[in-house]
């Protein structure tokens, strides 16, 4: 992933990252959710100030892939932005 960091810079598209982000990591293993996976792994797909802030969330306040998904993408995309 190392390739793919997200730094929270302005040239940086969020919603690319994601879309890359569950490419690379859709990987199933003795059944384990893709869900669990992708919250497991997200983290490693970030660094400095994104890493910061995913470190600095409440423990249990994101209990889903969709919950830390759409936390990312509010707290960094920028509401004149938004085109989801």
């Amino acid at each position: 992933m190392g390739q793919h960091l997200f730094h929270c810079l302005t040239h940086e598209y969020l919603v690319v990252h994601i879309e890359s982000f569950e490419d690379i990591s859709c990987i199933q293993f003795n059944a384990v959710s893709e869900n669990y996976y992708f919250c497991k792994l997200f983290l490693y797909s970030l660094a400095e100030n994104a890493a910061c802030w995913f470190k600095q969330l409440l423990s249990g306040f994101l209990t889903s892939w969709d919950d830390i998904k759409n936390s990312y993408l509010n707290n960094f995309l920028d509401d004149d932005v938004a085109t989801l």
